[in-house]
């Protein structure tokens, strides 16, 4: 039976016109995945859209994986895979210029959610996998506090098992959509979810 995987990107914001988050998953869509159920969404950079899709999402389809991808422009020639959300510090404003209520994503958990994914086993095989591209890949603890964070946190609190965030870089002359594409299908197809 195909295992049912979603993925998700952003819309625009900031100087982002077509955010390269966006821009990857659409082109992950193209591929062929085995045994893979893959539907593909994206997600306007608004918290209480955020919000709406992410309760929508975990009640409906209830996946197998549930894979966020946003893009970092701290990231250059690299993909970062997080392994916590916080829950607290949303100060900054979305695109419609809100914050979350209480600057939190719920009051009712803690600081700090992590995935259960194992995040540094996937990165080690990843790394060894495109060992002689420029491509790297690296754990990281702090996804901000902005949409990426928020919408990973308040996928946490849904699953903890099936939840993880992707970090890309912007799109470069050693960076395209299919370079990223091809990152995102090979942590899909990492054995270690399923």
């Amino acid at each position: 039976m195909p295992k049912s995987v979603i993925v998700t990107g952003f819309g625009s914001f900031s100087c982002y016109d077509e955010n390269p988050s966006w821009q990857s998953v659409l082109r992950l869509s193209e591929f062929k995945l085995e045994n893979v159920d893959l539907q593909i969404h994206c997600i306007p950079v608004i918290y209480k859209e955020a919000d709406k899709f992410v309760d929508r999402v975990w009640e409906i389809a209830d996946p197998d994986l549930m894979m966020h991808v946003g893009v970092s422009g701290l990231l250059k020639e690299s993909i970062a895979i997080e392994e916590q959300a916080h829950n607290f510090g949303y100060c900054e404003k979305d695109i419609l210029g809100h914050v979350p209520v209480n600057n939190c994503v719920s009051a009712n958990y803690s600081s700090v959610l992590k995935t259960e994914c194992p995040v540094e086993s996937i990165v080690n095989s990843l790394n060894a996998c495109y060992f002689d591209s420029n491509l790297k890949f690296h754990v990281s603890r702090d996804p901000g506090r902005y949409l990426c964070g928020y919408t990973y946190f308040k996928s946490l609190i849904h699953n903890t098992q099936k939840t993880i965030f992707v970090h890309v870089p912007p799109f470069s002359s050693f960076v395209s959509d299919e370079t990223v594409a091809n990152a995102l299908r090979s942590i899909i197809l990492s054995s270690t979810f399923y």
